[in-house]
């Protein structure tokens, strides 16, 4: 069985998070969406396709993990406009890149895994200063930088959908209306 083959049957029967975490793993490693969304319609009428064809509309390979893949689920089932992700933003100790952004709103979003501190990127100490020094760069230049974790986004989806849906407005209690960064 090949990759793509696996990806498109994950996608027709898997439930929709697992799925798009397949999918969006596959697409980084290579398999081409064009393939995967012709074989869909090759395959029109059977089951699952109705499924796999939006997972296919969704998926991006530039999630670097089922965590930030299932923080998209979230956002897109909120209704929230879609963020970029892995978006660039030069500072002056370098190029950092927020899990999920909104530009023009100045908005970040963080998805904070259990990997990044189990000593894989480093210690856990020198991690934690380095994310804060990232953190504080984005501040400095203006950027509102929230954060979310797998609990969170598993158990309680509602409450980084809120938090989006009110950054995203402009409705936040600190924000002056004269803000330019503001949205609303």
């Amino acid at each position: 069985m090949t990759p793509a083959r696996t990806a498109l049957d994950c996608a027709r029967f898997l439930p929709t998070a697992g799925a798009l975490t397949v999918v969006d793993h596959a697409l980084a490693l290579g398999v081409d969406r064009e393939g995967l969304v012709g074989r869909c319609r090759e395959l029109a009428g059977r089951r699952g396709v109705r499924r796999a064809r939006f997972v296919l509309s969704v998926a991006d390979p530039r999630a670097e993990s089922a965590g930030e893949t299932l923080t998209r689920l979230v956002i897109l089932r909120a209704g929230l406009p879609l963020p970029e992700l892995q978006h660039e933003i030069r500072t002056v100790r370098g190029t950092f890149r927020p899990d999920f952004a909104w530009p023009s709103a100045r908005v970040a979003l963080e998805f904070d895994g259990a990997v990044e501190y189990s000593g894989r990127y480093g210690a856990a100490p020198e991690v934690v200063v380095a994310e804060r020094q990232r953190e504080k760069e984005l501040t400095n230049l203006g950027r509102r930088v929230l954060r979310t974790d797998w609990t969170t986004v598993t158990r309680r989806p509602e409450a980084p959908a809120g938090l989006m849906r009110r950054e995203l407005s402009g409705s936040h209690p600190l924000w002056d209306a004269s803000d330019p960064g503001r949205v609303g």
